[in-house]
């Protein structure tokens, strides 16, 4: 299968729109592997949440879209 890619701007907006946590900044980020996902906001409790859930999102579309340069 032929990945697509998205600007880290695209693809954080992805996340957030599955993301049903208030509150909360995305960043995509390139790394030595493909590309990972930062969450941040105002209490660390809603982050930790954030986080997981959007590591698990960014995994799924991590099969279909490379970060683009």
């Amino acid at each position: 299968m032929e990945k697509h890619t998205k600007t880290a701007r695209e693809l954080a907006d992805m996340i957030l729109m599955k993301l049903a946590i208030a509150g909360i900044r995305i960043d995509v980020r390139g790394d030595t592997v493909g590309w990972q996902v930062v969450a941040s906001g105002s209490t660390p409790e809603r982050v930790a949440q954030a986080q997981a859930e959007a590591d698990r999102i960014a995994q799924n579309l991590r099969v279909a879209y490379d970060l683009a340069d």
